[in-house]
């Protein structure tokens, strides 16, 4: 009795076990297991730009990440800059430095400007002061 209910267990254990995720598998020899990534929303800047956007969030991220391969994004926002309503997309490439900036047209779809923008502090030179010349004191007798 007990063979006949352990059996047709065992058999659905082996018809699972190949259905399991690659996700859920140790990492290989020598490699660190990578942090799953969590999707970024992209916001809007002010209340109601989704509504006027003609391209979806999901559209615009898919072009974003389609004009910088093997790339992920970092931060997405919807905004108006010089009178245009655009999504703007900064996107981290494994293994380089900085972020690329994408923007996309929210009407359009269409890519306006991708730019390099670099991870390293902005090293500000120093800020010349004018020092008053030192004045000769008299000299003693």
């Amino acid at each position: 009795m007990r063979c006949r209910t352990v059996l047709p267990a065992l058999l659905l254990l082996v018809a699972v076990l190949p259905a399991t995720p690659l996700a859920a598998q140790p990492p290989a020899a020598g490699r660190p297991a990578a942090a799953p990534a969590r999707p970024v929303q992209v916001t809007e800047e002010k209340r109601g730009l989704f509504a006027k956007a003609k391209v979806t969030p999901a559209a615009a991220t898919a072009t974003a990440l389609a004009t910088v391969p093997g790339s992920h994004m970092t931060k997405g926002e919807l905004e108006e800059e010089d009178g245009k309503l655009i999504y703007s997309f900064d996107l981290k490439v494994t293994g380089r430095r900085g972020i690329k900036e994408v923007h996309v047209d929210a009407l359009t779809g269409q890519v306006i400007k991708t730019e390099h923008e670099d991870d390293a502090p902005a090293t500000k030179a120093p800020t010349a002061t004018k020092v008053p010349p030192a004045t000769k004191a008299p000299a003693r007798r």
